[in-house]
């Protein structure tokens, strides 16, 4: 009897099994308006619009993610959800249709049998991690203009990232690209060639060992190249620009400069440090306000201020900004603390005195356990290219920018030097100079972004980034209309000319007024 049962049993089991060469099709839905069908190693996602992100390990094909060997996009889907394919280790073909825009965070990661992929013309962004670790990968073709790379997206890649030779960028700025991307962008024409390196001519073998020349890296926020890759954590400080406050110390060795109306009519600057470690003294150094805390968000900045109050220091640990208070610091009583700041009485009196110390903070940062080096490199959203004068802007010797928001408005004046191809910071009908040097406060690149703005509770400001928006750009004398977009709270800012292409910005210092869309930029040539 028992072996009557047995042999039931195991019976019973071979019904329920598949039949051996007829897989199971799986199917569901994975978003509004988009479903997936799973069938013979190949997932299909079909409809129109974005697909669901999901969370780790959450994808409705997760069970059966060893069968996919191939994914399809079918009809106007437009991108792929966070997680989507993460750990897919066995797909080695994508097709990713006509309509993709974005591939979310983390969706490819890890998927170890890709070696290329082909990106259509609709493409715009690569989300964090979107296909880190992808260790197999080589080749990236994009059929589309520059797309935004967000943090971790290629790294532990090996790969190239081709664009065709049909784009219309100046040469300058592509090859200011190869040289961002390290050697890891390339221009093909249709025969795979790249249009843009002159043919070498034919030379006789030489048995002479060549060497090839060491690798050239690019400042993400000023464009100036070095022998080393550029992996500093981006340090930014709050500094009064009130009329009593002037003037600055060391505001115009910031890589960007960016001034804003806070709060009611106070207007502050932030300013953004590559390497804050190499300047003795910034300041003079102000309490944070929200604004502050959307922009470090931006560029994973660490803020150092003095203070604020109780909704802008939530908003700032909201944010998951990481911001020490140097006047609080520097009245214990340890050195390493006092190291990041200090008062000058003979400077200005009372709340108008306070200056960070670069290597301080930096240090300070460093002992409570924040990664200040050894970044990987970041795409901050800019790209540089030795002479930035817009091509076919109009004269513009003398920029006004007008910040304006809620009935109140600043007037900040560039005037362009020939001699130095930088303009020279004006305001409070007076040229701005270093408190310290004395000399004149200078930028290369003078950008006008417009913003849409509102007010927070105790009448802090707080722009939209998100929206994106318009704006001006001037540089080596000439100005033009540009637009400007920031696709999420983490990711850079980037600029563009009236007609799409990717701005290049000069390689220098960056000033940048921040203004609701009623503020203006007037010019003249003289």
């Amino acid at each position: 009897m028992k072996r009557f049962y047995k042999m039931l049993v195991c019976f019973l089991v071979l019904l329920v099994l598949p039949v051996a060469g007829g897989a199971e099709t799986l199917s569901g839905s994975c978003g509004e308006g988009i479903s997936w069908t799973l069938e013979e190693g190949t997932l299909t996602i079909s409809g129109n619009g974005p697909m669901e992100d999901f969370a780790q390990g959450g994808a409705p094909w997760q069970g059966s993610k060893d069968a996919i060997t191939k994914v399809v996009l079918s009809g106007n889907v437009t991108t792929v959800g966070a997680y989507a394919f993460q750990d897919c280790d066995n797909i080695t073909e994508v097709d990713f249709g006509f309509a993709l825009h974005t591939l979310g965070e983390h969706s490819f990661e890890y998927c170890d049998a890709l070696t290329s992929i082909h990106l259509p013309s609709t493409f715009r962004i690569f989300g964090e991690n979107s296909l880190h670790s992808c260790k197999n990968l080589t080749a990236i073709h994009c059929e589309g203009p520059f797309p935004s790379f967000k943090l971790n997206c290629l790294w532990d890649t090996n790969t190239k990232i081709y664009f065709p030779a049909k784009s219309p960028w100046p040469v300058t700025l592509i090859q200011q690209l190869e040289e961002a991307f390290h050697g890891r962008i390339e221009f093909l024409d249709s025969e795979g060639k790249d249009p843009y390196t002159p043919e070498e001519e034919t030379t006789e073998a030489t048995t002479e060992a060549t060497t090839e020349p060491p690798p050239v890296y690019t400042n993400p926020l000023n464009g100036e190249q070095s022998d080393t890759p550029f992996t500093n954590r981006i340090f930014a400080t709050t500094i009064s620009n009130i009329r009593e406050a002037l003037p600055h110390v060391n505001a115009g060795k910031a890589d960007i400069l960016m001034e804003m109306f806070v709060n009611g009519s106070v207007v502050r600057c932030l300013a953004l440090f590559s390497d804050i470690s190499q300047v003795d003294a910034i300041g003079s150094i102000r309490s944070t306000r929200p604004m502050f805390n959307d922009i470090c968000e931006h560029y994973n900045a660490v803020l150092i201020h003095a203070g604020g109050t109780g909704t802008a220091l939530r908003n700032a640990d909201e944010h998951g900004i990481t911001h020490y208070n140097v006047d609080s610091l520097m009245r214990q009583d340890d050195p390493l603390k006092a190291g990041t700041a200090y008062r000058d009485k003979e400077y200005k009196y009372g709340e108008h005195n306070l200056f960070a110390i670069g290597s301080g903070v930096v240090a300070y940062a460093q002992s409570q356990g924040v990664q200040v080096t050894g970044l990987p490199e970041t795409d901050y959203g800019l790209i540089f290219t030795e002479d930035g004068t817009p091509a076919g802007g109009e004269d513009a010797a003398t920029v006004t920018l007008r910040m304006k928001y809620t009935g109140t408005k600043k007037d900040t004046v560039m005037k362009y030097d020939p001699e130095t191809g930088n303009y020279v910071y004006w305001q409070y009908d007076k040229m701005m100079t270093d408190q310290i040097t004395g000399e004149p406060e200078t930028f290369r690149n003078v950008v006008a972004m417009y913003v849409p703005m509102t007010t927070m509770r105790h009448g802090y400001h707080v722009a939209d980034f998100i929206q994106g928006g318009t704006g001006y750009y001037a540089c080596g004398g000439k100005i033009i209309p540009i637009t400007w977009t920031c696709d999420s709270e983490q990711s850079p800012f980037r600029f563009f000319t009236e007609d799409g292409q990717p701005l290049a910005f000069g390689v220098g210092h960056t000033y940048i007024a921040i203004s609701s869309p009623d503020g203006s930029v007037t010019y003249t040539a003289e």
